[in-house]
């Protein structure tokens, strides 16, 4: 079906989903597929050849979809994805690996961060529905004065927490299998990437060092969920409890608590978890990146001094400022 006039074989033309406000900010092609983004929104345009890849129907139109209202501005998407895309769209990342590949990888991780920030945020919402509820009763009694008024309580926790740690343990998981498409590892814990890493890089390596640093708090992820999902026969289970009044008359938040070990509140440590992670990812797609890039050059990912608000990147590909000789108000000073 060659047909030069056919609608398909026509310049693709479309415009934003009625409702999407905000400018195009990226565009990210990876395969066949085409992710448009706002600041607050993510669209997916199918082009024909992806519909149709047999060429059966001439008419087959380009195809548009909103799938989030979550776009680049979002610390998930930006520092991990469009970061990742910048660095391979300017042809800076050696050409041995699979950029489709790598950049399919970097693209579930960002769901899954931008799954586990809406989680986070439903199971924040509820605690903080059920605080102020009981706020706004300030704890009294009925009238015989025995009976609380208000007893808060989260009917769904179990299923919010797992939520939560189902999407965070898999982030890890991913994380720890993309550094494995740039060297030769098939592991799906961090430690186990930091041991066959080490001797490679070499001990001060500072991708390595950083890695060693986040140990810790991935483990503490991957125990959280594992004791919950093997609650039956891990030596540590998780358990979880709801609001709950002390003998001291004080209400309790929810607490997540592995073991024997300490109580945590489940409220403050969850919401410390989706940063975590967008750290971690971010290092490892940053790091990973940057053992590997192009040689023509010096190159090497530099902060970037002011992120910008609609992309808050964090990263880029820059010549490294020992390579290019003197700045123009070094120069100025010795005029």
């Amino acid at each position: 079906m060659n047909n030069p006039f056919a609608r398909r074989n026509s310049a693709g033309s479309f415009t934003l989903p009625a409702g999407i406000d905000g400018p195009i900010t990226e565009l990210v092609v990876i395969g066949n597929q085409l992710e448009i983004y706002t600041p607050t929104a993510t669209v997916v345009a199918q082009t024909p050849e992806a519909i149709d890849p047999d060429r059966t129907n001439p008419n087959i139109p380009w195809v548009q979809r909103q799938t989030d209202t979550v776009g680049s501005s979002h610390p998930a998407v930006a520092r991990t994805l469009i970061t990742a895309y910048r660095a391979f769209k300017a042809n800076l990342v050696d050409d041995r690996f699979d950029k489709t590949n790598i950049l399919t990888r970097i693209h579930s991780i960002k769901t899954l961060l931008v799954a586990c920030d809406k989680a986070k945020a439903s199971l924040a919402g509820a605690i903080d529905t059920q605080v102020e509820a009981f706020n706004r009763t300030q704890g009294a009694l009925d009238n015989a004065g025995l009976l609380l008024q208000y007893h808060p309580h989260v009917a769904d926790l179990e299923a919010l927490v797992t939520s939560l740690l189902v999407n965070a343990k898999r982030v890890t998981v991913e994380v720890c299998q993309l550094i494995a498409q740039f060297w030769p590892m098939n592991h799906t814990a961090l430690q186990y990437v930091v041991r066959d890493l080490t001797p490679i890089l070499g001990e001060n390596d500072n991708f390595l060092k950083w890695l060693s640093d986040h140990m810790v708090g991935t483990t503490r992820i991957v125990s959280l969920r594992n004791g919950q999902e093997h609650n039956l026969t891990t030596a540590k289970p998780l358990h979880i409890s709801n609001f709950q009044m002390l003998p001291t008359g004080q209400m309790r938040m929810p607490v997540w608590q592995l073991g024997d070990d300490e109580a945590v509140d489940i409220r403050e440590e969850s919401s410390a978890i989706v940063p975590f992670l967008i750290d971690l990812a971010e290092g490892a797609i940053v790091g990973a990146l940057d053992h590997h890039l192009v040689s023509i050059l010096p190159l090497g990912f530099l902060p970037v001094e002011h992120p910008k608000p609609d992309a808050p990147v964090r990263y880029e590909v820059q010549i490294l400022q020992q390579f290019i000789g003197p700045t123009a108000d070094k120069d100025a000073g010795h005029a």
